[in-house]
């Protein structure tokens, strides 16, 4: 389980990152003994790996949730996520490899809960799933990629004299 404290995350490790501050400030505490979501208890639910990573020069940090959740808070959590990675992925080495092969395996997790039914019995509110992940200011982060790719591809292609 996660050590979910508030605040600063950047000098945690991920075990001790807080999914709050993935998901827009809501808070997050899994429920104990339930068949069904992780957050709100709600059925049907599903476990489903949803990663995200964050680069820094050399460094980077990456975390992995895979606690079974009902479609609304599924999708709050892939899109939670996601948006870290296409903010934060592009700076460093590790993470500029790793970030887009979250990004996919968040499409696969994002697809395994938008098969669920909708989602009954919750003991507690869901997760507000928020914007659309491109309708968010993390999607600005894809312009780092687009601009290194280009750049690179621009040094190859010769120039007419």
């Amino acid at each position: 389980m996660f050590d979910l404290t508030r605040g600063d995350t950047s000098h945690q490790t991920p075990q001790d990152v807080d999914l709050a501050d993935l998901l827009d400030g809501e808070p997050w505490g899994p429920l104990a003994d339930s068949d069904g979501c992780a957050y709100c208890g709600a059925t049907p639910a599903v476990a489903a790996p949803v990663r995200w990573c964050r680069g820094a020069y050399i460094l980077h940090v990456s975390l992995h949730v895979k606690e079974p959740f009902c479609r609304t808070c599924g999708t709050a959590v892939v899109r939670g996520m996601s948006a870290t990675t296409l903010a934060w992925a592009w700076w460093g080495i590790g993470s500029f490899v790793q970030g887009p092969l979250f990004l996919v395996a968040n499409l696969v997790a994002r697809a395994r809960f938008s098969r669920l039914g909708e989602p009954v019995g919750a003991v507690r509110p869901p997760f507000n799933r928020g914007k659309p992940l491109l309708r968010r200011a993390a999607a600005f982060g894809l312009l780092v990629p687009i601009t290194v790719i280009g750049l690179v591809v621009a040094q190859f292609v010769p120039s007419a004299p």
